[in-house]
């Protein structure tokens, strides 16, 4: 957990903005926790051999955490991933051992799907199925270190809402990227019903706020990570200053060099470097 100095001074926020840096667990991603929960779900359901082929319709970060334990535990991986998705994540699951297929949104299901059929021993994983699993030892930590209780928590929106009934008498607010680079197409229908105050975010602010965590507060995070940062400063203004307030980065900025720590690449697009 990290204190943000500039940023909120720089604001005239009042309240202390604490950041849980979760981009620092094995793969680079809090996506590790969602990862280690699916494969111990369905191992214990006796639903997946060693051997056997995985087939994960999923984006970014999760499909690195997917393939790496895949490595550890000797199975297959072929992950069906957006179109869009970044050259750092298709090199690094290419070094991991994955194999990877690219299908639009609305096919990756039936892709995923077809492969199956195709494939003797294998199954499809449902990233959406054991969320709740994931949280227990997240919640743990940030209480851990907040003595206990807080007042706010902000993070990607499945990640908000499922933290939600899990920390007593803390107003959670879920981060929806809208942008073509973060926006997150798989999980737009599994958290749309989510009853917790939601923020949507565009590319511009998240990638601004996460280049302004690495040059000022020396945190290297990725966009998604500025998105939530970016939400909470929003969400701050007018709060007093005995707030507790605790921000998820959820990603580093591994999957990130072709993007926006590139100033050629900000500056094309009209971004402040």
């Amino acid at each position: 957990m990290v204190k943000l100095n500039r940023i909120p001074k720089e604001m005239g926020l009042e309240c202390d903005i604490y950041v849980k840096c979760d981009y620092l667990n094995p793969s680079g991603s809090t996506n590790d926790r969602l990862a280690l929960a699916m494969f111990n779900s369905i191992e214990k359901s006796g639903n997946l051999k060693p051997g056997w082929t995985l087939i994960a319709p999923t984006c970014g970060s999760t499909a690195i955490s997917l393939a790496m334990i895949s490595t550890i535990r000797s199975y297959k991986l072929i992950s069906v991933l957006p179109e869009s998705t970044s050259p750092e994540i298709n090199i690094t699951l290419h070094a991991l051992g994955a194999q990877t297929v690219h299908a639009t949104p609305e096919s990756a299901q039936k892709v995923a799907h077809r492969l199956h059929q195709e494939i003797k021993d294998s199954v499809v994983l449902d990233e959406h199925r054991n969320q709740e699993d994931s949280y227990e030892s997240l919640v743990k930590e940030i209480l851990k270190t907040m003595d206990g209780s807080l007042d706010m928590f902000v993070a990607q929106t499945e990640v908000a809402s499922g933290m939600n009934p899990k920390i007593k008498d803390c107003t959670s607010v879920g981060v929806t990227p809208t942008g073509p680079v973060l926006a997150d197409p798989l999980t737009k229908a599994h958290v749309a019903s989510v009853t917790l105050i939601q923020i949507q975010t565009n590319d511009k602010d998240a990638f601004e706020m996460a280049r302004k965590l690495i040059k000022d507060e020396g945190i290297l995070c990725g966009g998604l990570s500025g998105a939530n940062v970016w939400a909470a400063c929003q969400m701050a203004k007018g709060l007093p200053r005995e707030t507790k307030l605790v921000v998820l980065l959820p990603d580093s900025v591994t999957n990130y060099m072709s993007s926006f720590l590139d100033d050629d690449w900000m500056k094309k697009r009209g971004y402040v470097v």
